[in-house]
């Protein structure tokens, strides 16, 4: 059993633990532009031009700046979205519980001593008529009869589509991170540790490539750790969406799991570890 906290409180700790090392933040300034100089970078923001040496993009799913270096590749298939609200709540259990129903799966998360988080992952087209929190949770009777009593405690927030595609990560002093560099889905939850990984491993990197120019070629290490990382969460993740399309598949393999746990632990360690 992890434990588990809103993403609010994590992006508060990295916050202070970048100020504390000496990070200089300047928060909800958007980036306009950039382009490369001789020996860097320059932004262009609401809040006036920034020169840096490097660019490391991590503006998440939409990732303008993806964009904008023409590393965007259109995705195929159906289109999957995403809703989440947190309720005061005290957790029924230390687990995430994953619900299954026509079209639509739903998503049960601690996330603190009274607090409840709940998100639905949907298909475009896969669920009838009109599409939104309370009619989705409409098609789960037993969450909904126990949130009837929680208040909720955050906003209805949204994200979709979830399926992205970089054509590589890395540019002449330029590097894409987290959800930028490339996304499956978010059934499986593993987000932050593919972006942590990522980060990590770019910022072992970096000062060696910023003495070198910090060009494609020198970047490339970066390039093939991503892949490396980056393969096995997209096989995994491509599984799962497999078995919840296929509900007559997707019954007897919980229950085959349900009846050897420990085979669901060999599974799950050789797509975590």
């Amino acid at each position: 059993v992890y434990k588990r906290q809103r993403r609010v409180a994590l992006a508060s700790a990295l916050v202070a633990r970048a100020r504390d090392v000496g990070v200089e933040l300047r928060e909800r300034t958007q980036v306009l532009s950039h382009r490369r100089v001789a020996d860097g970078v320059t932004l262009e923001t609401a809040d006036g031009p920034v020169e840096a040496r490097m660019l490391v993009a991590a503006d998440g799913l939409g990732s303008p700046l993806r964009r904008a270096e023409g590393l965007e590749v259109a995705t195929e298939g159906p289109r999957r979205f995403g809703l989440r609200r947190h309720f005061q709540l005290a957790p029924w259990t230390p687990y995430v519980e994953v619900h299954f129903a026509d079209g639509v799966e739903a998503y049960v998360t601690p996330a603190g001593a009274r607090r409840v988080g709940l998100a639905f992952l949907w298909e475009d087209g896969g669920v009838e008529g009109r599409v939104g929190f309370d009619t989705l949770l409409a098609r789960f009777p037993r969450l909904q009869e126990r949130l009837l009593v929680a208040a909720p405690d955050s906003q209805v927030r949204g994200a979709g589509p979830l399926a992205r595609v970089a054509r590589v990560r890395v540019a002449d002093r330029f590097a894409l991170v987290g959800d930028a560099a490339g996304y499956v889905d978010a059934l499986t939850g593993e987000g932050l540790s593919l972006a942590f990984a990522c980060a990590e491993s770019l910022g072992t990197l970096l000062p060696d490539a910023l003495t070198k120019g910090a060009t494609r070629q020198v970047l490339r290490p970066y390039e093939q750790r991503f892949q490396q990382v980056f393969r096995k969460y997209a096989w995994a993740t491509r599984a799962l969406l497999m078995l919840a399309r296929r509900p007559g598949l997707r019954r007897p393999i919980v229950r085959l799991l349900g009846r050897s746990p420990w085979m669901f632990e060999r599974i799950l360690h050789a797509v975590v570890a």
